[in-house]
């Protein structure tokens, strides 16, 4: 394939733009110029409120969506994770890397079965807020906010406990800090987490041709687990998580929703996708 020049949009902060290198350096450019193009999002811009509080869905992705749309970009590269559940008509996700790792981890100096009663832990996470009081309902949550530095820096001055990340994003940042692995089928990750997306405009040629670079593996987790999150009706400003990961004897699966009385979960083992929809949609007419 050969265009003039290539525009590709990512939001400014070290964790994107390595992220952006990563997704460069997979795919081949010959014969093609390329320019990155650093966005601040609404997210970006307001690092004090609560994301619900600034809308919550998109607000990471929606800019550079709409710079796609509008043709100032030929494609955005984002955290899957933050991709809402739908996206304009307009927009596919042509791409999808790296998403093995998937979890999240506790930063600090101790575990977290170790932490104290009515110890502080820092995230802005409604679905980490929600896991971390199913399972220690004594600790205290702190709303922290901004990038991975910056929360880190937010953690010594308010003397928090430890903060909760995803592990991608501390691996891809080459941070070496005491971390501590969090249980998957409590803390079970957004739909996509640790995955790489890339968005163009549906059937454009940038978009047919990125697709050849897609990760089968990660293309596949994010499809089943962003179907089921349409299925459920959930969002990012939902306690909600699941994990899909395809394996030899089909998919291996952690479910997590909100209930009235805090949280419900579910998980098995299933030769068939459709066995996993069928109980999305159970779990959504039961709710």
């Amino acid at each position: 394939m050969s265009l003039p020049e290539i525009k590709i949009g990512t939001r400014g902060s070290r964790l994107a733009i390595i992220q952006t290198e990563i997704v460069v350096k997979t795919i081949n450019w010959s014969g093609m110029n390329k320019e990155i193009v650093e966005v601040k999002s609404q997210g970006d811009i307001d690092l004090v409120s609560a994301l619900g509080d600034i809308g919550g869905v998109g607000v990471f992705t929606d800019k550079l969506n709409k710079m796609v749309i509008d043709g100032e970009l030929d494609a955005a590269i984002h955290s899957a994770k933050d991709i809402p559940s739908r996206i304009p008509e307009e927009l596919e996700i042509c791409m999808a890397i790296q998403g093995h790792n998937y979890k999240d981890v506790l930063a600090g100096n101790k575990g977290l079965n170790d932490i104290p009663r009515e110890g502080r832990i820092g995230t802005s996470s409604p679905r980490r807020n929600a896991q971390l009081r199913f399972i220690r309902p004594d600790i205290e949550v702190v709303n922290i906010r901004g990038n991975i530095q910056t929360r880190f820096r937010k953690m010594e001055e308010v003397a928090l406990d430890g903060i909760i990340l995803a592990a991608a994003g501390l691996e891809r940042l080459g941070i070496e800090r005491e971390l501590h692995e969090l249980p998957e089928d409590i803390f079970v990750p957004s739909p996509a987490q640790g995955i790489i997306a890339v968005t163009c405009l549906k059937g454009s040629r940038i978009s047919e041709y990125l697709k050849n670079f897609s990760e089968e593996w990660s293309l596949t987790r994010l499809r089943i687990e962003r179907n089921c999150m349409r299925i459920l009706g959930a969002s990012c400003s939902q306690p909600f998580g699941i994990l899909v990961i395809p394996n030899e004897a089909g998919y291996r699966y952690n479910i997590c929703v909100p209930e009235s009385n805090g949280l419900k979960y579910y998980s098995g083992q299933s030769s068939d996708v459709a066995v996993i929809e069928d109980l999305c949609m159970k779990i959504r007419d039961e709710n």
